[in-house]
């Protein structure tokens, strides 16, 4: 009995390693390469985002939209490249100049289920505040799934802020009592405000030494004594009626000290650095009488 045991198990273990030995990359390349090239397949895009705005960056300039249109191969890769033409449709609203397509003819590769080319806006000559369109359609006959034969690009442009005229105030904070000491170890500079290309700087003063602009003097201590009370100080910046680009730029915090509140003309809050947190950069606030 143990020797028919032993002899059935060896038949086992050949068989198994028969099968193994046999079952190789060349059978698998042949059953999904070797595809017959008359059979039926179906394309069709495979985009599901199809809304997009136009944003901006650091600097507060609008940027391009970027993506990518793609098409698939509904079923089982081809044996052969595949050339797939995409068009623009005569219902887009969305002009030629506003856009630019990478390829309007894609090849999905043998073998391969997808193939994709690249999208820009061209945001300078997109309306501004308005939705267009752009339709793209796939010519590839009756290979075209009709869930997917076309693909719709809604493109938006967002009006630029108008900002609220008035005097915005500044109120500034030293917690060591010494000034501000910004990007440079004794003063620095001060925050730019650039209001349609044209810069005020503002900042309070440091007693170590003289500032490339006109600085703001310290409020007096409660102690007549103390000369070096360069711990609270309040400026001013007025936005005319009508200013479109306006970027409020700090210069950074050399040693961790400085604090300061912004107040829109109405007299709200609308930016605020705690002592110590302050980044250098562009301050990312707007203050719009139009959104």
């Amino acid at each position: 009995m143990k020797n028919i045991l032993k002899f059935l198990t060896f038949i086992t273990v050949v068989c198994l390693a028969a099968v193994s030995c046999d079952y190789d990359d060349t059978n698998f390349e042949l059953l999904t390469n070797d595809v017959d090239p008359n059979a039926t397949y179906y394309l069709q895009f495979k985009n599901d985002v199809n809304s997009f705005s136009t944003d901006f960056d650091s600097n507060g300039d609008l940027v391009d939209i970027e993506t990518t249109i793609q098409v698939g191969l509904l079923g089982m890769p081809l044996g052969q490249d595949l050339t797939v033409n995409i068009s623009v449709a005569g219902s887009s609203t969305a002009t030629s100049d506003m856009f630019e397509l990478g390829s309007t003819s894609l090849v999905i590769a043998a073998g391969t289920v997808s193939a994709e080319t690249t999208f820009k806006s061209v945001v300078e000559n997109m309306p501004i505040d308005e939705t267009v369109t752009l339709i793209l359609n796939m010519e590839a006959g009756a290979n075209v799934a009709t869930a997917a034969a076309s693909l719709t690009l809604n493109l938006f442009r967002p009006a630029p802020c108008s900002w609220l005229p008035g005097i915005y105030t500044i109120n500034m904070i030293d917690s060591f009592g010494d000034g501000w000491q910004t990007n440079g170890p004794n003063g620095g500079d001060g925050i730019q405000v650039s209001i349609d290309g044209v810069v005020t700087e503002i900042g309070m003063c440091s007693p170590y030494e003289g500032s490339n602009f006109e600085c703001t003097p310290w409020l007096p201590g409660t102690d007549p004594a103390n000369d070096l009370s360069f711990t609270e100080a309040t400026a001013t910046v007025d936005i005319p009626e009508g200013a479109q680009s306006v970027k409020w730029f700090f210069p950074g915090d050399a040693y961790g000290e400085i604090g300061f509140e912004i107040l829109d003309p109405d007299g709200n809050s609308v930016y605020k650095v705690n002592v110590g947190e302050g980044v250098a950069g562009i301050m990312p606030f707007e203050v719009c009488t139009n959104k």
